[in-house]
Parts: C-alpha cells; sequence; structure tokens
C-alpha cells in the first residue's frame, strides 16, 4: 500500500495551475497533474470557467480557471457566483431541519395536515406522503410537474410556476408513480412542494430563512435566490454549445435549484458540517438505503464498506451550470466544484467525474490513521479506475508502435496482467480474477516512462524506465526505482494481448 501523505499537500499537486490557499499563498505544480483537469475539460467551450475548493480540516485551497482559445488559464473566482442546481435541494432540507428540532412538525407528518386543502385520491394513497418522504425522494411524486415544457417556455415570457400554480397542480392535477416511501424517484416536484410547505409553516419567505437560518450563521455573504444582490459578481451562464444566457428565475423549482453562491461560501457550510453544529449533524441522518447508496435529508450519501465510512455528496445542473460537492465528515475533506457548464452539454457529467477523480485521490492520500481507508481502498481495488478491464483494448489492428493495450507475462504459476490506457492510467492485476491489484498513472517522454502508483498494493515512489517494443513484446529497462517489487517484476518480456478473429 502506498505512503499515506497529508491530503493538504497532495491536492495542491492535483493541478497544473497556480493555487491560492485561503492565507493568499500561492504555489506552481505540475504539467503531469494538469492533465487531469484538461482531460475532463477538453470538450467545453470557450469562456467557461471552474472555480473549485479543496478542504481537509481547517485548510482551504482555491483553484479556478477559464478556458481561453483551449488553453486555461489561472483566474481568482473562489467568491464568483455561480447557480448551483440542485445543491439548492441540500439548504431547503436544512431549513427543514430547523423545523423539525424546533418541535413544529415532525419528520413522518403527512404534508396533508399542513396543507390548506385535501390532496386528491390517486392510483396511490397521497395521505401517505410525508416531510421524509419529500426530502428522500420517496413521495410518488414526479421528476417535475406535468406542464413543464410549457412551465419552461413561459418562464422565457417572465411566467413563473409559482406557489399559486403548485397549489393548483397538487389539487387538480397530482399524479404518483409508486407507493410514498417505497421507491425512490429523483423529484424536483417534490422539493419544491417541500419548500413551499416550509414558508407557509414558518410564515416567511424562502430567501429571508435563507439568509436568517443558513448564510448569516455561516458568513455566507454571496449565496441567495436573488440575482439583483450578487449580479455584479455572477459567472454567466452558457448554453450546451457555448453562448451565454441570460439570467432566468425558475420560480417555485429555487427551491429545487435556485439558489446562486460560490466556493468560498460553500466551504463554509462543508466546513461547519465538519463541527458539532446540531442542525447540521441532524440534516445528515440516513432516511432510506438502497444497497451502498442511501439519503439523509437533502445529502446523498455513499458507504464503503461500513457506516462510518461515507460520502455526503450532491451535484447540481441547470442550463448554464454544472456543479458538484462532495465531502467525508469522518476525515474533514471534501471538493466543491463550480461551472458555467450547461447540465445540456453532452459531456457535462465530466464536471461530477472531475470532483469524484480529486476526492478519491485525495481519500486514498489521506492520513494513515483513517479508520475508512482499508473500507475504501477495498471497495476500489475491485473497481480499478472504474471501467473494469477494458475488453476494447484487446483488438487485433493495435498501433504496433503504441504501449497502449494489454500485456502479459507468465510468471511460472500465474498471469501478470498489465494494462496501458490512452488517457495515461494503468492497471495491474497479478491474478485473473475480479480484482485490480495496483493503479496509478504513466507518463512518456520519448523512449522513457515513469510510472506512479497511486492505489493497492502500491509503491510508494515512482518509477522510471527505458522501455522499447518490437513487434509484440515489450521491454523495460531500469533507469531508476526503489521499488524492488516493481522493479523485480518490470524487466521481463511482456506479450502484447489480443483477441482471436473468429473464423
Amino acid at each position: 500500500m502506498c505512503q499515506m501523505k497529508h491530503v493538504s499537500l497532495i491536492i495542491m499537486t492535483l493541478l497544473g495551475l497556480i493555487c491560492t490557499n485561503q492565507d493568499g499563498k500561492t504555489q506552481s505544480v505540475s504539467e503531469k497533474e494538469n492533465r487531469i483537469v484538461r482531460e475532463h475539460c477538453e470538450s467545453f467551450p470557450d469562456g467557461t470557467q471552474l472555480s473549485m475548493a479543496f478542504i481537509h480540516k481547517n485548510e482551504i485551497s482555491y483553484i479556478g480557471f477559464i478556458k481561453r482559445n483551449n488553453n486555461l488559464l489561472e483566474v481568482n473566482n473562489r467568491d464568483s457566483v455561480f447557480g448551483i442546481g440542485s445543491i439548492s435541494k441540500v439548504f431547503t432540507a436544512t431549513l427543514l431541519s430547523h423545523l423539525l428540532l424546533d418541535r413544529k412538525i415532525n419528520l413522518n407528518d403527512p404534508i396533508e395536515n399542513h396543507l390548506a386543502f385535501k390532496l386528491p385520491s390517486s392510483d396511490f394513497d397521497p395521505t401517505q406522503i410525508t416531510f421524509k418522504t419529500l426530502a428522500n425522494h420517496t413521495s410518488g411524486l414526479q421528476g417535475m410537474h406535468s406542464d413543464y415544457r410549457s412551465f419552461m417556455e413561459n418562464t422565457k415570457n417572465g411566467i413563473l410556476f409559482d406557489s399559486t400554480a403548485l397549489k393548483n397542480h397538487l389539487q387538480n392535477k397530482l399524479i404518483l408513480v409508486s407507493k410514498a416511501g417505497e421507491k425512490r424517484l429523483y423529484s424536483n416536484l417534490g422539493y419544491a412542494s417541500l419548500g413551499c410547505l416550509i414558508e407557509y409553516i414558518q410564515k416567511s419567505s424562502h430567501e429571508d430563512l435563507l439568509q436568517e437560518q443558513i448564510c448569516s450563521v455561516y458568513g455566507m455573504n454571496n449565496t441567495t435566490t436573488d440575482y439583483n444582490k450578487i449580479k455584479k459578481f455572477l459567472v454567466n451562464g452558457r448554453d450546451s454549445i457555448g453562448q451565454l444566457l441570460s439570467f432566468e428565475d425558475v420560480g417555485i423549482y429555487k427551491f429545487s435549484g435556485g439558489i446562486l453562491s460560490s466556493v468560498s461560501d460553500l466551504s463554509k457550510f462543508v466546513q461547519a458540517n465538519f463541527s458539532a453544529d446540531e442542525i447540521l449533524n441532524f440534516q445528515r441522518q440516513e432516511t432510506y438505503r438502497w444497497g451502498n447508496s442511501g439519503m439523509a435529508l437533502g445529502w446523498q450519501i455513499s458507504n464503503f464498506g461500513s457506516d462510518n465510512c461515507k460520502w455526503y455528496f450532491h451535484d447540481g445542473g441547470l442550463d448554464g451550470y454544472r456543479s458538484a460537492c462532495f465531502m467525508d465528515v469522518s476525515s474533514k475533506s471534501a471538493v466543491i466544484i463550480l461551472s458555467n457548464v450547461s447540465a445540456y452539454h453532452p459531456e457535462s457529467d465530466k464536471i461530477v467525474d472531475l470532483a469524484t477523480e480529486f476526492m478519491k485521490l485525495g481519500y486514498l492520500e489521506s492520513e494513515i490513521d483513517n479508520p475508512c481507508i482499508n473500507s475504501f481502498l477495498e471497495v476500489a481495488l475491485k473497481n480499478g479506475w472504474g471501467a473494469g478491464r477494458r475488453d476494447d483494448l484487446l483488438q487485433s489492428d493495435v498501433d504496433p508502435n503504441s504501449i497502449v493495450g494489454v500485456w502479459q507475462y507468465n510468471n511460472g504459476n500465474r498471469w501478470i496482467t498489465r494494462t496501458f490506457f490512452a488517457d495515461q492510467k494503468m492497471q495491474t492485476d497479478f491474478y485473473k480474477d475480479s480484482e485490480i491489484d495496483v493503479w496509478g498513472y504513466y507518463e512518456l517522454s520519448g523512449k522513457e516512462i515513469n510510472i506512479s502508483d497511486i492505489g493497492g498494493e502500491a509503491c510508494t515512489s515512482d518509477g522510471k524506465y527505458e522501455y522499447q517494443i518490437k513487434g509484440d513484446t515489450l521491454r523495460f529497462k531500469l533507469i531508476t526505482d526503489e521499488c524492488d517489487g516493481r522493479k523485480n517484476g518490470m524487466c521481463k518480456d511482456w506479450i502484447r494481448t489480443k483477441k482471436q478473429n473468429k473464423k
């Protein structure tokens, strides 16, 4: 296993940009790690901005860049404001947690008890819809209201789906697709309904509650649903082909995805989750579980082999913005990314993939006494780089001069398989089983290769070798490597493995 290092140092080496910490110091980092961002952002249009925060305990590193002429340029945008999309649901659930701890409602109260009207009968009983089922997406409500397409057109014309329209929908057009509490169906309509209920019970607007119970408490000065408050700090969203968009009010869906914020503000909220904050600790209680995944109040949960080893996360998407927030309360680590990439861009999910990649790398490099490391590694090893064995690399028409592909040698009683991917990732399998035993990066320079292990039975330092390809044989010659296991295993004749053509 690799030597665990302090995560703040690793995070500072994750990007080939200028990183600014909260003390205002800067540090240049290597081109090798800059590749991680480039490979995720190469398809995004010019004008794309990413604003990132990396947190470990009380240390925060901020990184920002803008894409100009296909180049990534450093920019200080920690306080720039973006639409955070569905991360807004976390804050709606925070307001719900205030209601619950103030004992104004109970989590399992049917919402009909707090409505001024009756919900219509349906194929499923609407009286079973509770605050809990709204908060964990098991209410049975559709994802959006049935007239959503006309809502999108109306929004452009300044006609909003407001609380009156929502009341009309719930009274006259309610459709339930499953029994409340039984099945998870992600529902923006559910959170719009939850937010309206909170306003009705508290007799206060969502914006006032957001400022009073969250922003003022945690010092989040640029977080709001009011465009006019932050318009001079707002990074304009872009559509799927990169054209600038004007700001649009999302009406009642502000509870689901209408909050505007910055990574510096979101970092304060995440750090508060690492404290003894009663509201936020209560909010993280798990209310629904399926497999290794679960739902808290607003937060989604990924479990790694133990109830105490988990990530809380949420991502968001709008036509104009894509965002992601991951946090591990046990190690007090987090990754936050805000961008003006449209959710309708065909590769917008790479924003979430990028956050996940950084979270995985930082997690693997966290302190050696982290009790969740072994549980996480057990999951990570089985998945390798998350792409299985990459059988698509077993081709008969490979470039004969490329190292990309699957290579093997027989070590007497077992086959060793080393796979080099085109994205400069690699993995090694010591046995023909479901697990990937070592995974990391490689970097080529002329006829030299530098190998960096990061997971599994990994070496603590890099190794450098000369390499030569003749036909289907790959040979390595040692330049420098302090890892005896890798050194003894590399200098063999590796044979390129191909699929057999079927006759």
